[in-house]
């Protein structure tokens, strides 16, 4: 299973997307060009668009052998930056398939690996995605930075059986999903100052459902959303106000909507005082403590089941327990308790109070065409 993922744009992706193949320790070569290359541009002259490669810092002379000259990459930035590696990369691969392997995590099986260990595996899988995402998010291109066969490794090297297993299989297998763990954390971590260009890009901000800006000074906070509003125009973005008089500057920078935790936790503990009924209704329906009873929210898609019906042809008051508490048009108006006549729109946002199931139900119906 893949142990990291770094994903750009939509894939262009040929009439069989699926169907790859993998270029390492090949016996023999066919031209005099360097042999991972090669391989590379035949995958390509074949058709296919997916491709997995080897990159092992200390294997690629026996990976990739022939009529290259590898040099000593002591991590995975500077083997990624390599004139082999750089020229694949280039290459209109929609999925580029990276058996990564790096010394540093060469002890995953010692008992007696502390936390340093495994920030320096996350450090390395994280420099590597951050070059990725800085070098190829401008192209239509998937990497997966892949481990090599999980229980070939536990097993031993030379891959033997357990049969039976050896008393401490359970540790062995805990120790490696420790090790997994932290090069997955690599790739879903970004770790910098997020009022920096590179740090906010380097996290995928041109690829990001929403941005919230919670830093501990409301300065940091006006900069941070200034910085992510001019880096994606229609991105929204969730700013943290400490003072109320930072809202109308967080707006002015670019922010969709403001928080203010004080004034939050003010009218919070003023409603435990004058509605507690209330209160505890709207916790139990907005923090999925009950099964039974939930608030959600289902975006109409475009050509979904309910774009264009009205809230009575919808079926959504046909099933029983589902209430439809609201409908927010795409302008920003809220229509409470909607007639049974009122239409249902693309861009329309519902609002809607029942159990999962019910609920469910209706995000098939939003999104399914």
């Amino acid at each position: 299973m893949p142990t990291g993922l770094l994903a750009s744009k939509r894939c262009l992706l040929i009439s069989r997307p699926g169907v790859g193949a993998a270029h390492v320790a090949g016996k023999y070569h066919l031209t005099a060009k360097p042999f991972l290359i090669e391989g590379a541009e035949k995958l390509l002259e074949l058709g296919t668009r997916l491709g997995k490669f080897c990159s092992c810092l200390t294997a690629q002379r026996m990976t990739t052998p022939f009529d290259s000259q590898w040099g000593k990459y002591t991590t995975f930035v500077e083997l990624a930056k390599s004139e082999y590696f750089a020229s694949v990369f280039a290459m209109p691969f929609a999925t580029i398939f990276l058996e990564a392997h790096s010394p540093v995590e060469e002890r995953w099986g010692s008992s007696g690996n502390g936390p340093e260990f495994y920030e320096r595996v996350t450090r390395e899988f994280y420099d590597l995605t951050a070059h990725l995402y800085r070098t190829c998010s401008e192209r239509p291109v998937t990497f997966i930075l892949q481990h090599w066969e999980g229980d070939w490794f536990v097993r031993g090297r030379g891959g033997e059986l357990w049969n039976p297993p050896p008393p401490d299989w359970r540790e062995r297998c805990a120790r490696m999903a420790k090790w997994l763990a932290a090069r997955q954390a690599g790739a879903h971590v970004v770790l910098g100052d997020a009022t920096a260009d590179p740090v906010l890009v380097g996290a995928g901000i041109e690829r990001a459902r929403a941005l919230i800006a919670a830093a501990g000074t409301d300065s940091d906070n006006v900069l941070i959303t200034m910085t992510a509003r001019l880096l994606s125009p229609s991105l929204p973005i969730v700013s943290r106000a400490e003072d109320e008089a930072t809202m109308p500057k967080l707006f002015r920078a670019g922010a969709t909507r403001t928080v203010s935790p004080y004034m939050m936790a003010g009218g919070r503990m003023a409603e435990a005082v004058l509605r507690p009924a209330v209160l505890d209704f709207i916790e139990d329906a907005t923090r999925k403590r009950r099964a039974d009873l939930q608030m959600e929210e289902q975006l109409v898609r475009p050509g979904s089941a309910l774009d264009g019906k009205t809230v009575g042809t919808s079926g959504l008051r046909s099933w029983s327990g589902l209430i439809l508490v609201a409908i927010k048009r795409r302008d920003g108006h809220l229509a409470f308790n909607p007639e049974d006549d009122a239409p249902v729109a693309a861009g329309d946002t519902l609002i809607t109070l029942g159990s999962r199931e019910q609920l469910g139900r209706a995000d098939a119906l939003a999104f399914a065409r």
